[in-house]
């Protein structure tokens, strides 16, 4: 009994020290546009003057952690603030997701949106609303690139929204 006591004990500070780390994997080493989620380049829906430094290797956001330059309680009151600015649909009811690309220098492209109804189910809300929280992430300027080994990396990003009855109730991460 003291035997795996021990090495539960052993176990448990090995694995505190795992834990420990910011981030629980390093960039990859070569990414290919079959990767789950990866975002290409449209021509009818991105602007071909947002540029990335390495077209062929993005990190994910776990990976290299990109910031909010003012953090992140100062990024959700001013997307909250955009979007309280407008007067989105009432019947909005669920979470839309917008992911996109952070480059190298700390722009920001690729925009796309995807809703879910309060279920999960893929479900479309009215465009206007798609409009504003794009806009309003859009708003926000510049980014900290996601750094690994103090080398920046182009990243991918995502927040999401949930709406009830057309107001925000939450936004996350």
């Amino acid at each position: 009994m003291a035997l795996s006591k021990r090495w539960l004990f052993v176990g448990g500070l090995l694995g505190a020290a795992l834990s420990a780390k910011s981030q629980n994997t390093a960039p990859y080493r070569h990414s290919s546009y079959g990767d789950v989620g990866a975002i290409a380049f449209d021509p009818m829906q991105d602007d071909p003057r947002f540029q990335l430094c390495d077209e062929h290797h993005l990190a994910q956001s776990y990976q290299v952690n990109p910031k909010y330059p003012l953090g992140t309680a100062a990024l959700q009151q001013r997307l909250r603030t955009a979007f309280a600015a407008h007067s989105p649909c009432r019947r909005a009811t669920g979470t839309i997701t917008v992911r996109f690309l952070i480059s190298c220098t700390g722009e920001t492209g690729r925009f796309r949106v995807y809703a879910v109804d309060t279920a999960y189910r893929p479900t479309a809300f009215p465009p206007e609303v798609a409009q504003y929280l794009l806009q309003a992430i859009r708003s926000v300027g510049r980014w900290q690139p996601g750094t690994y080994q103090h080398h920046a990396y182009d990243s991918y990003k995502f927040l999401s929204f949930r709406l009830q009855a057309g107001q925000l109730v939450t936004i996350f991460p």
